[in-house]
This record gives C-alpha cells, structure tokens and sequence, in this order.
C-alpha cells in the first residue's frame, strides 16, 4: 500500500463502509493516480505529484450530505427492537442473583423485566402493524449520538464508582483508616454496589446498533 492510498484510506475511515462509499474511494483514488501520472508527465518530482494530490482533497466533507441512507422503516424498527430484547435480556439475567440480597438489584431486575415485557409487546405490534413505508436516515448522525452516548455512560459509570467509594469508605480514605468488610454478606453488597451500574451497558450498545440496522435495513433504488 502506497502513500497515497494510505491517505485516502485515513480519509475515509470515519465513514462507513456502504457500497456506495467503497465506489466513491475506489474512483477518488484511481482519478488521483491519474492527476500524479499528468503532473508527472509534466515534470514535477513524484513527491510533488503526490503533495499536490493529497493536497487536492485535504478532507471528504463534500460525502456528508450523501449520508443519508434510504431504509425500510419495518425492517429498521423490528432490528432494533430485537437487539434492545436481546440486550435487556441479558441484563435481566445478570442481575438474577442481586434479587436474593440486594434492595437495587431487586428493583432493577425488576424493571428489566417490565422493560423486556413491554420491548416483547412493541416488537409483535410492530410486525403486525408497521407499514411497509420507507424513510431517509443519517448514518453520520447515528455515529455521533453513538459516540455521545458512549462518552456520557463512560462520566456516569466513572461518577457512580467515585460516589460509591465516597459513600462507602470516605472516611476510611480521609482519616487514613484500614478498610475492613466483614465477611462475604458484606462483600458482596459492595461488589453489588460497584457491578449494578455496568448492566446499563446495554444502553449504548442499543445505540450502538442502530447503525448496523440502518445499514441492513437499506433500501436499494429498485426497491424504495
């Protein structure tokens, strides 16, 4: 791999890789080639050929507006709705056992139920209900909630675990005393108390998804 594709593969890595993305690479790298070969052909040194051509396209915001993706609001809508099922199983799951010790595990692994009970309902109203209709979405908008929606889980985890050890050993750590858990009953509240939090993980990784959905939800021009 040369310089310049390199380059064009840097430009291009903060996009996803649709088909019509790949094309769009493929010909932006093949009409810089031919750009070095006449700049060549006219004297300039291969650095300087090269220069100019990346220089020619210092960034791809002109892709921004063709981000927008034609998908069926069906199939969007029930490839969502399953993963967030999924997600929410999985966390109902996980805090099975807090439920035999634990005040907010118990609540919590109740809502996920009530949660996993009420995405079931909507999941099978949708495939009986939804119309076969077609909308516009913007991948790059996807991209940035998802990446929004990773940093706030990542503040909220990181605050929670410093409110959980102010809340626990605060005044251990401010008057330099040793730490002491008595016993695994009391182990385990603390372990409960730092892990809970982690189970609203799904909640970005739902998020997360749904740019793989609008993506296997697409539309071709044929079908729209």
């Amino acid at each position: 791999m040369d310089s310049l594709e390199r380059y064009i593969n840097q430009l291009f890595a903060r996009y996803p890789k649709t088909q019509a993305n790949l094309e769009a690479q493929d010909e932006i790298l093949s009409n810089l080639r031919a750009r070095i070969a006449d700049d060549l052909s006219h004297g300039l040194s291969e650095k300087e050929a090269i220069a100019n051509a990346k220089n020619s396209i210092p960034s791809l915001d002109f892709l921004d507006s063709k981000q927008r993706l034609t998908v069926s609001t069906r199939a969007f809508a029930l490839n969502i709705l399953q993963h967030v099922l999924l997600c929410l199983s999985v966390a109902w799951i996980v805090t099975l056992p807090f439920r035999m010790f634990h005040t907010s595990g118990r609540i919590l692994n109740t809502a996920y139920l009530l949660m996993i009970i009420a995405a079931g309902i909507l999941y099978f109203l949708a495939r009986l209900l939804s119309p076969s209709t077609v909308t516009r979405v913007s991948l790059r908008s996807l991209q940035k909630a998802s990446r929004w929606v990773w940093i706030l889980f990542a503040l909220f985890f990181l605050l929670d675990l410093a409110l959980v050890t102010g809340i626990r050993f605060g005044s251990n750590l401010w008057f330099s005393r040793p730490i002491h858990i008595n016993g695994p009953y009391q182990f385990a509240l603390l372990a409960a108390d730092y892990f809970l939090p982690a189970t609203f993980l799904w909640i970005p990784l739902a998020v997360q998804h749904v740019g793989k959905a609008t993506l296997e939800a697409e539309v071709q021009g044929d079908e729209a």
